[in-house]
């Protein structure tokens, strides 16, 4: 019965997909045969030049998209409704959602949130995915973590696999500094920040009965700090006077602080926890590779978050060299930037993710936040750590 109604869900899905799809192509080729072709006599401009050969192309394209989806649908249905997981009535609404989800996290890595082709495509999926998620949800207990995880991945990840949002303007910005936001898209971004910590708070406290589940939470939360990072410290950075006061980012600035270190103590633990050892000692190596790269990420932004920390304690005349904060930031940075056999990026690079190791530990050398740091540690600390940007002349080493 539960595979038969995901089954139906999914039809209906596939067919409005295949419909979204099929309007793209039809404009565009229509608008290729405005292009291509002379308009003569009374021709439709757009049919003219495909309408002998557009309709059994299209009919056989039609058959393939629907085969490959159906396929996804099956694979999806078998990794997540098994002997081994749990609330199967709620997983036939997210297993049917993933469906039309793959398009939003495809089109989240290759195009800007505000590209006409990811808006014209997400808008209805992220409709549908609404609808399945308002309805599988509620087949949860409160208490289970599962529901803020569906969450994010549905509403947060395609956006912050770019650290963008579907409304913000912060990349507009940095390309025209002109650029400005309404007051109306400030709150709104302000209150998916506060949404987004809720869901870390709920990750990290509760329990997620389905294991699997609570591997995919584990794997997602270092990209997930990540990105309310840098969502955090956007919304509190200097913004029109008649969009948010001085007083009202300073607010903001020291509850993200609060709130931060709450996240880096929660990814500090993280490690500790059972099933993050068990992951790393039974998984094979296509998934340690993951895992290992999960590991490093939650190393960077633990870096990230504890630069944060540092500059508050100077804000606040609290900064000392030996205090806990510095011990561990000095700590973790050597460990990080100097590699070797048991470090964690030398462990990924080994296993296939060299590039990606050597790209994610040139970001924080080059840094100007880490080549800060470096710099205040070495002038008024006596401490050398590693990592020296190569734009340092650039950035502090001429004060």
């Amino acid at each position: 019965m539960t595979f038969l109604k995901a089954l139906f869900l999914a039809t209906v899905v596939i067919l409005i997909l295949l419909t979204i799809v099929y309007i793209h192509i039809v404009f565009a080729l229509s608008i290729y045969n405005l292009a291509r072709y002379k308009v003569k006599e009374k021709k439709n401009p757009f049919l003219y030049g495909w309408e002998y050969k557009g309709k059994s192309v299209l009919k056989l394209f039609a058959s393939i998209f629907i085969l490959l989806h159906f396929l996804l649908f099956i694979d999806y249905y078998r990794s997540y409704i098994n002997e081994k997981t749990k609330y199967h009535d709620a997983k036939v609404y997210y297993v049917v959602g993933m469906i039309p989800h793959t398009y939003s996290v495809l089109l989240g890595r290759f195009f800007t949130p505000l590209n006409p082709l990811f808006l014209s495509i997400t808008k209805p999926t992220d409709a549908m995915k609404e609808y399945l998620f308002e309805k599988g949800s509620k087949l949860i207990p409160d208490t289970d973590g599962e529901r803020e995880l569906w969450e994010y991945e549905w509403f947060f990840y395609p956006y912050a696999i770019r650290f963008s949002d579907m409304y913000d303007r912060y990349y507009v910005k940095r390309l025209y500094p002109t650029a400005q936001i309404s007051k109306g898209t400030y709150d709104y971004l302000y209150k998916r920040l506060e949404r987004l910590y809720e869901i870390i708070e709920a990750l990290n406290t509760k329990k997620i009965a389905d294991l699997y589940r609570e591997a995919d939470s584990i794997k997602k939360m270092p990209l997930m700090a990540y990105y309310y990072r840098e969502k955090a410290q956007w919304l509190s950075q200097p913004t029109p006077t008649n969009i948010i006061s001085e007083v009202e980012k300073m607010k903001i600035w020291e509850k993200s602080g609060e709130l931060e270190r709450k996240i880096k103590e929660w990814l500090q633990a993280l490690p500790n926890r059972m099933d993050y050892q068990m992951q790393f000692q039974e998984w094979g190596n296509a998934n340690l590779k993951a895992l290992l790269k999960v590991e490093a990420t939650r190393q960077f932004i633990v870096l990230q978050l504890m630069q944060d920390e540092l500059y508050r304690e100077i804000y606040a005349n609290k900064f000392h060299c030996n205090n806990e904060t510095s011990r561990d930031y000095i700590n973790l940075r050597n460990r990080f930037i100097m590699g070797g056999k048991n470090s964690i990026l030398d462990r990924w690079s080994n296993i296939g993710g060299s590039k990606e190791a050597y790209i994610l530990q040139g970001d924080f050398k080059d840094d100007s936040n880490s080549d800060f740091f470096r710099v205040i540690l070495k002038k008024y600390c006596s401490v050398e750590v590693l990592g020296t940007s190569k734009y340092a002349s650039e950035f502090h080493e001429k004060k």
